[in-house]
């Protein structure tokens, strides 16, 4: 339960960046499903 004005903002900042993250792995996904050979290339921790 959030029991102050800093825990509302605090959490506020917490679904700001989890929403980011979601956007981002959305835009991963498209990027993987039209350009599968690009997306390996750059994909972080791919291996060669």
């Amino acid at each position: 339960m959030i029991k102050n004005e800093k825990e509302y903002k605090f959490t506020q900042e917490l679904v700001g960046e989890f929403k980011k993250s979601l956007a981002a792995i959305e835009r991963d996904k498209a990027r993987k499903t039209n350009d599968p050979d690009g997306w390996e290339l750059h994909c972080p921790g791919s291996k060669s």
